[in-house]
């Protein structure tokens, strides 16, 4: 059985991860729309690639808590 604490956060991390794609998918559109202000577009893509770490590390636990699910169910 997962832990309370795991459980908390599969029960959350679809829409973690939806969320941090739907705020990735923005930034690009932000900076798009930006057009010369590079000064925007700096802060923009630093808080585009924070965003991308975020999902990145996100996807990863999803892929640890999927599997831990798995291994509990096979058990």
């Amino acid at each position: 059985k997962l832990s309370y604490k795991d459980q908390l956060e599969w029960d959350g991390i679809e829409d973690r991860i939806a969320a941090l794609e739907e705020k990735h998918k923005r930034l690009e559109e932000e900076i798009a729309a930006a057009g010369s202000d590079f000064a925007k577009i700096q802060t923009l893509m630093e808080e585009q690639a924070q965003t991308a770490a975020e999902l990145d590390e996100a996807m990863e636990r999803w892929t640890e808590l999927s599997l831990l699910i798995e291994e509990l169910e096979q058990s």
